[in-house]
C-alpha cells in the first residue's frame, strides 16, 4: 500500500505590531488521509506561552469535536468517516487563541478558521515501465473503461509513479485524495483489467 499524506498548515505569526524578538507563532495543522474504507482527519492546535491557552475545533464530515489546552501542549483531534468515491466532504477547522501585547501587557485574542473540501477519485492504468533503479512503476497509459480520470491522467508524456515492489502489474488502480482541488495518490492496487475512472 502506498500512502502519502497531504499536509495543510496554517500558522499565525503575531508580528504585525510586535518587535521581532517577541513574535509568537500559533496555529493549526491538519492532515487528511484515506485507506480502502475510511477517510481520516488529524487536527492539531498549538498556542502561545504568554496568555490563557487556546481552543481548537474540527467538524469532519458532520462529526464536530472541540478541545482546549495551554502552551506548550498540543491539542489533537483524530476523526474518521466512511466515504464514497467522487462525493465532496467538508472539513471545517479552527482555533481561538490569545497572545500578549508587548506594549500594554494585556492579552488579545483572535481566531483562525478555514474550510477544506475533500473527495476521493479512482484512476486505472496499464502498460508500466520501471522507474529509476526499479524502485517504482511508471504508468503513462490510462485504462478507463468509462468516465474520465480526475487525477493522474497519464498521456504518454507524464507518468504516474506507483510503488509495487518487486514487479509492476500490467494493470493498476489508484485511489486519489483530492483536497481543495489538489490530487495526491493515497493507495495503489494491482488491477485485473481496465475499470471505471472518476
Amino acid at each position: 500500500m502506498n500512502v502519502n499524506r497531504v499536509l495543510f498548515c496554517a500558522v499565525l505569526a503575531i508580528v504585525a505590531t510586535m518587535p521581532f524578538s517577541t513574535a509568537r507563532a500559533q496555529g493549526i495543522y491538519v492532515d487528511p488521509s484515506i485507506d480502502g474504507t475510511y477517510m481520516y482527519g488529524d487536527t492539531e492546535g498549538y498556542g502561545d506561552s504568554g496568555c490563557s491557552g487556546y481552543s481548537v475545533w474540527s467538524n469532519f464530515n458532520g462529526n464536530y469535536q472541540y478541545g482546549s489546552s495551554a502552551y506548550p501542549n498540543v491539542y489533537q483531534i483524530l476523526q474518521s468517516s466512511t466515504y464514497v468515491d467522487s462525493v465532496n466532504y467538508s472539513w471545517d477547522v479552527g482555533i481561538d487563541f490569545s497572545f500578549p501585547d508587548p506594549y500594554s501587557g494585556n492579552c488579545s485574542s483572535d481566531q483562525l478558521n478555514f474550510n477544506i473540501t475533500i473527495r476521493t477519485t479512482v484512476s486505472f492504468y496499464a502498460d508500466p515501465y520501471a522507474g529509476p533503479g526499479g524502485a517504482y512503476c511508471i504508468y503513462d497509459q490510462m485504462a478507463c473503461l468509462s468516465g474520465t480520470a480526475t487525477c493522474g491522467q497519464g498521456n504518454g508524456e507524464f507518468g504516474v509513479g506507483l510503488w509495487f515492489p518487486p514487479n509492476c502489474p500490467y494493470y493498476a488502480k489508484a485511489r486519489w485524495l483530492v483536497v481543495n482541488g489538489t490530487c495526491d495518490v493515497q493507495i495503489a492496487y494491482s488491477a485485473a483489467g481496465p475499470g471505471a475512472c472518476t
